[in-house]
């Protein structure tokens, strides 16, 4: 497993909301997700290179991405997401900020099917970042 990662399965959006307040259509369970934790006034978020193809590399596979940020008031324009018009979530439950502490953006992390991380990094992704999460999902459908 990436660094970060914990063994139990947590309740991911069942309360998640978008920056307008409206309920986000993000799957809770039943599919993979890589959930980028990333600020638009972050410097490494916007230089992190590696993102755009891990999230292209996931989705083709069938996973879904959203990003999740730290504050509303840090959304990205839905046109400069990547991958483009994925969901942003401005607040979710106190049980999964307790669950995830998040100290540092970028952050991306892979929940199985069953909402179980698997895989997490935090900071700016790796060149062998994508093979690491791949190979995890991949392993994980066994």
């Amino acid at each position: 497993m990436g660094s970060g990662g914990r063994g139990s399965s947590v309740s991911l959006f069942a309360s998640g909301l978008a920056v307008d307040g409206t309920r986000v259509a993000v799957p809770d369970r039943g599919a993979p997700l890589l959930i980028r934790y990333a600020s638009r006034t972050c410097g490494y978020c916007a230089r992190d290179t590696v993102w755009p193809r891990l999230a292209e590399a996931m989705r083709l596979k069938g996973v879904s991405v959203a990003v999740l940020l730290p504050r509303a008031a840090e959304g990205f324009d839905p046109a400069a997401l990547v991958p483009a018009q994925v969901p942003q979530v401005a607040f979710v439950s106190m049980e999964w900020m307790k669950r995830y502490r998040l100290t540092v953006t970028p952050t991306a992390m892979l929940f199985n099917r069953a909402g179980k991380l698997v895989w997490a990094q935090h900071g700016m992704l790796r060149p062998d970042s994508i093979a690491s999460a791949l190979r995890v999902l991949q392993e994980d459908a066994r």
